[in-house]
């Protein structure tokens, strides 16, 4: 489905603001991925092809051997250990503070769906009702009463697309505070009429803006 509604500016622009808990690779211990591989995503560290190659591979093992580890840790990891994992967990009201184990669930859901939509023919609705089952099958419920019972989940996913559009203003405050534009932004710039002389001259030092392009705007 897609629709007209006005979102934000490009996603890819905002990807440096998602960042809540890892601008700084050292700012927590070591996770699935090392110091070095949190300093290689943020495009931190020098390195040739071929260790770049082997880091990749090393890093897309610890991935996969991560999320089979799931399994153990769903088994026999203590609930004290759960409750202490997950216990600041709350859904923050708009605007809050995000924390980090909250964060780092909605992300890890979101890599997990962008990687199986994306990249395979895995039904995700089906996999989703499968670890909802395996869950809640768990839980305390599962044991109450007289009789075992067991879950069976239902989930319909669905997607409404809607158009992003750049918004001009914010695109020409970034440009006069020196920051860097998109390939969109300079374009609803340039569209609109915002630019003077001295902002295409700003864009042309940055090279961000051929001359053929600011010559029709002029």
């Amino acid at each position: 489905m897609c629709t007209t509604d006005e979102l934000d500016d490009d996603p890819e622009d905002e990807r440096e603001s998602w960042l809540r808990h890892n601008k700084d690779p050292h700012d927590r211990p070591q996770g699935l991925l090392t110091y070095d591989d949190r300093e290689y995503l943020l495009g931190e560290k020098d390195i040739s092809d071929a260790s770049e190659t082997q880091l990749r591979q090393r890093m897309r093992d610890r991935i996969r051997n991560g999320l089979v580890d799931f399994e153990l840790l769903f088994h026999y990891l203590d609930d004290r250990d759960l409750q202490t994992i997950f216990s600041d967990i709350t859904e923050p009201p708009e605007g809050s503070e995000i924390s980090e184990v909250y964060d780092g669930i909605r992300w890890a859901l979101a890599f997990s769906y962008y990687g199986i939509t994306e990249h395979t023919h895995v039904n995700f609705e089906r996999l989703l009702e499968e670890a909802i089952e395996i869950g809640s099958n768990r839980s305390r419920k599962a044991t109450e009463g007289e009789h075992q019972k067991a879950a069976i989940a239902s989930v319909n996913i669905e997607v409404d697309w809607r158009v992003r559009f750049v918004d001009p203003e914010r695109a020409m405050e970034k440009l006069r505070d020196g920051e860097w534009l998109t390939d969109k932004e300079i374009g609803a710039l340039v569209r609109h009429g915002d630019l003077d002389n001295e902002d295409l001259e700003r864009l042309r030092e940055d090279d961000i803006l051929d001359s053929d392009t600011a010559t029709d705007k002029e």
